[in-house]
């Protein structure tokens, strides 16, 4: 004979015999109540007392009761569904950054209940959200990647559906994110501020990704803003813009070819392929140049020598993202923009 089988919220369970599952007649017997005096306590919603609520809530903690869900998110009109948008950027979604970010927003939404579901988007596609909202899926969004417009978040304000931005926006959207101007000036005039300045005219790197992602502008205007605090001009350093392993490599090989001392990369993937062309060219780190990351991952952290870097806390960033939607959802008032700290590593 087959077992029976349960799910218990993304958990397959194997058992020998059905648990014994209590319910709201259970709880009004017991208690000697009406059924929808019980209900009244469980869903919020109807008048009674003090004195009654306090006893059922009593009763169904020492019972263990677990309301049923599906029928409390029908009572409430609420599918107890988010979805966060990841970037279907093949790369991207590889990163670190991202996978603990996701970690951080199914933990916490799971203590509250609620199911994740993880939708991916082009550039300008919209048509994963479309169908979500549309198809009434989802009772908020968490969209994980800011630029200069956002078309998903325009879509999703024309439509009225609660969201929150991880990344800075121009706008009045609710956002949240880290201080990258800040770290990265902060990282930038902490490493270079360890030479000589006449020494680093003109021996300055940076290589970074698009120009169109907020982050990135960000970090862009950070590291202008550190070598200016040491002494240094835009004259001073040459900006290589990435977008692939081979043109990281093309400029790694400019880069020495110039005899450049200091390299800053945006990210900690740019960062990883840098190291691995220098160390193919029989460069040493920092011997010879010295690297530092706009972002520390494990993938940095493995490295040794040591390199500076730029520490976010990707899950905080994810759990406080669904504190802020779930806020919004339970019609609390939340910040219009949310900025979390940062820590500077491996530096002087």
């Amino acid at each position: 004979m087959k077992k029976p089988l349960f799910i218990a919220r993304g958990v397959i369970h194997i058992s020998e015999k059905p648990r014994n599952k209590l319910t709201l007649d259970d709880i009004a017997k017991e208690l000697g109540l009406s059924k929808a005096s019980v209900s009244r306590v469980i869903s919020g919603k109807g008048r009674i007392s003090d004195q009654t609520r306090a006893r059922v809530m009593e009763h169904i903690k020492k019972r263990g009761y677990q309301p049923n869900l599906i029928a409390r998110s029908l009572a409430q009109q609420k599918t107890m569904n988010i979805a966060v948008v990841l970037p279907a950027d093949g790369s991207i979604v590889e990163m670190p950054f991202f996978q603990n970010l996701l970690i951080g927003i199914c933990n916490i939404a799971s203590k509250s209940n609620y199911d994740v579901i993880v939708l991916t988007q082009e550039e300008n596609d919209i048509s994963q959200i479309d169908r979500v909202v549309r198809h009434k899926k989802v009772d908020g969004v968490i969209l994980t990647r800011s630029m200069a417009r956002n078309i998903d978040a325009e879509f999703l304000e024309e439509n009225e559906v609660p969201f929150v931005m991880i990344g800075s926006a121009t706008d009045k959207t609710i956002q949240i994110d880290h201080d990258h101007v800040s770290a990265c000036r902060d990282l930038t005039s902490s490493v270079l501020s360890g030479y000589d300045r006449d020494a680093l005219r003109g021996r300055v790197a940076l290589i970074g990704g698009e120009m169109q992602y907020i982050v990135n502008q960000s970090r862009h205007t950070g590291f202008l803003e550190g070598i200016r605090l040491v002494g240094l001009s835009e004259e001073d350093y040459t900006f290589f813009r990435m977008d692939s392993k081979e043109m990281i490599r093309d400029a790694i090989r400019e880069i020495i070819k110039r005899e450049q001392k200091v390299i800053f990369c945006f990210d900690d993937l740019i960062c990883e392929n840098a190291l691995l062309e220098l160390g193919r060219h029989g460069i040493r780190v920092p011997g010879d140049i010295e690297v530092a990351s706009y972002y520390c991952s494990y993938i940095i952290e493995k490295h040794y020598p040591r390199i500076a870097a730029i520490k976010f806390d990707a899950k905080m960033l994810g759990e406080t993202a669904f504190n802020i939607l779930d806020g919004m959802l339970s019609g609390q008032e939340v910040p219009q923009k949310t900025l979390l700290e940062y820590k500077l590593v491996n530096t002087r």
